[in-house]
């Protein structure tokens, strides 16, 4: 055999490497968070821009970081992209409709709900796995994989996120006297209500609050590639925020900004198409919040997109850093 036969032979086992591992990447990826004692998984700093490689017909070249944020924003740049999007968005308005419809409608309102979960959760693993492309839609797995399984694990990242501010304020509930009135309102009041809380003592539940606020997008990228039992493993999780923080901030502030550009164009929305509105006829009210909560819902997907991969890329691009491994 000759040397460029050697080479040859020699690259495409270095690729089959690679395509093997990439298969087995989730068992794995587990089994080092979970079993690991030691730092042995912990692994040298990522580059700041990939080499490029081979990744398939029209994607030979891999970006950085910042530039892979960039063109996020222009996801549907992508014609295949421009029809998920289209029918995400048009699923979610119908989930707005179907409200109206009593028992059925709300049953129909979870069912999407569930759905658009696992679109969202699947836009995080496609981003941290380099994919370029938004995730099918399908409901390949069945109900409990494709449905309830993503809403446990979404619920359960947020809940997870909060838990030190929930556990914190039953605390203060059970010390504190306030009215049965008072209590559905904080408990029930959802984050506005925590965060403007009148007593001064619960000053701490705000700092809580921001906290789980802060570290939520790491925790919803473990629940999203490993499971909860990602979680056990807080000491290698906090030491991924330090090996990462730069880019962790970065990512926190990308997800949160998408969330309060979503807000704001939302604002602005409602004052354009339903105020001038509000001197007329109830149908031409009506008719512009519908057609205001169809445009909100483009905007809400968009910035949703967004975030979800900004989360899925910070791990694809800085994963040997992290203390654990999903390939």
């Amino acid at each position: 055999m000759s040397l460029g036969d050697e080479v040859t032979a020699a690259v495409q086992r270095s690729k089959a490497e690679k395509q093997r591992a990439a298969t087995s990447a989730t068992a794995t990826g587990i089994g080092a968070l979970v079993d690991s004692p030691d730092d042995s998984v912990l692994r040298a700093p990522v580059p700041s821009r990939y080499e490029e490689e081979d990744l398939g017909p029209g994607r030979s070249r891999r970006f950085g970081y910042v530039e892979d944020i960039m063109l996020s924003f222009l996801f549907f740049s992508s014609p295949g992209n421009i029809i998920t999007f289209v029918i995400t968005w048009l699923l979610i308005s119908f989930g707005q409709v179907i409200l109206t419809f009593g028992v059925l409608g709300m049953v129909g309102k979870l069912i999407i709900f569930g759905w658009y979960t696992a679109f969202r959760l699947n836009c995080i693993v496609d981003a941290a796995a380099g994919e370029e492309d938004l995730p099918t839609i399908s409901m390949e797995n069945g109900w409990v994989e494709d449905i309830i399984i993503p809403v446990g694990h979404w619920i359960g990242s947020w809940l997870a996120a909060f838990s030190p501010a929930l556990l914190y304020l039953m605390f203060k509930l059970s010390t504190t006297s306030m009215d049965s009135l008072g209590v559905l309102k904080l408990l029930f009041g959802g984050l506005p209500g925590w965060m403007g809380a009148a007593e001064g003592d619960l000053s701490v539940l705000r700092i809580l609050i921001i906290v789980g606020l802060f570290l939520w997008p790491i925790i919803v990228l473990c629940v999203s590639l490993g499971g909860f039992p990602t979680l056990a493993r807080i000491d290698l999780i906090v030491k991924t925020l330090f090996n990462t923080i730069h880019a962790y901030v970065a990512t926190v502030i990308v997800v949160f900004g998408a969330f309060f550009l979503d807000l704001w164009l939302s604002g602005i929305l409602a004052n354009k198409m339903i105020a001038p509105q509000a001197g007329a006829g109830t149908s031409s009210l009506l008719g512009a919040i519908a057609l205001w909560v169809v445009v909100v819902t483009a905007v809400e997907v968009y910035f949703e997109v967004i975030a979800m991969r900004a989360i899925g890329l910070y791990y694809h691009h800085f994963k040997k850093r992290f203390a654990w491994s999903w390939g």
